[in-house]
């Protein structure tokens, strides 16, 4: 907001200043690359980078000459694959540490059921069909040993990693199998077998892991169309004509009124991505 009014006032040089403690508050926010980090860092850097790109034509050459290598100098954002991977590894020791913990207390080497049916709770779904099937289901899960329990746990690891090769691929190409992934997860629950109820804990830990990557890559994409604006206003549009943003797309280079528009689909969205520079028209 500081650098908002700043822009207004013509006091480019403090608000370039908060902007940048603004990109760096996102970088230092993802330094944890746990999946809600990486969240909140790409939404705090999207604030920035708006309010940089729509006032980068009121910028001198050489502040943008100092912009671009202090951009280049910020932390670099973990990946899609490392917030999986963080995720799958914190909640899994957190799991095992607990599992063990009970087990070490000397209960009933056939409770383990109790204690998972306790942890997949969950509150009424308004769908009494639904509720029915839940009920049946954590009835089942009571059922089970500590051993299956293990397995349960053994399983989401497994799913974990699955889903950290997924994210490693090139974003056009992880799209469709995060999708299958999370459809497969929402089949678990419908099916009355003993393999789907040891599925339960990947059911619990692993929903809508699909909508992530897309909020990353759309970070990325953002991030590497700010660059490109910066060139185009130092250099001329002519300088970033035919860019691609590697694992992503082509670059559309679009003149509006008093400035500009990029715009590139991340590949791992439908929606393209459009970053508004200069003053733009009603």
């Amino acid at each position: 907001m500081r650098a908002r009014l700043e822009f207004a006032a013509g006091k480019t040089d403090e608000a370039v200043g908060d902007v940048m403690a603004v990109l760096k508050l996102a970088r230092d926010c993802g330094s944890n690359p746990s999946i809600v980090s990486l969240l909140v860092g790409a939404v705090i850097e999207k604030s920035a980078t708006d309010v940089l790109a729509v006032n980068l034509g009121g910028l001198l050459p050489a502040q943008l000459d100092r912009l671009a290598p202090a951009i280049a100098a910020l932390p670099a954002a973990p990946s899609v694959a490392d917030g999986i991977r963080f995720d799958g590894q914190v909640s899994c020791d957190w799991l095992t540490r607990i599992l063990e913990a009970e087990v070490a207390k000397g209960a009933d080497p056939n409770a383990g059921g109790g204690f998972l049916a306790r942890l997949t709770a969950a509150v009424s779904s308004g769908d009494p069909a639904q509720d029915a099937a839940d009920a049946a289901r954590r009835k089942r899960l009571e059922t089970f040993s500590w051993a299956d329990v293990r397995e349960s746990l053994r399983l989401l690891r497994a799913d974990y990693d699955e889903l950290v090769a997924i994210a490693e691929l090139p974003a056009t190409e992880r799209r469709e199998k995060f999708a299958a992934f999370e459809a497969r997860m929402t089949e678990v629950p419908a099916a009355e077998t003993r393999e789907a109820d040891l599925r339960e804990l990947s059911r619990l830990f692993l929903p809508a892991m699909s909508a992530f990557p897309g909020k990353i890559d759309e970070a990325d994409v953002r991030r590497q169309l700010l660059v490109l604006a910066m060139k185009a206003e130092r250099q001329g549009a002519d300088a970033i004509r035919g860019s691609t943003i590697p694992g992503h797309g082509p670059v559309e280079y679009r003149a509006t009124d008093g400035g500009f528009e990029l715009s590139c689909r991340p590949g791992s969205t439908d929606k393209p991505l459009v970053l508004q520079v200069g003053r733009t028209g009603p």
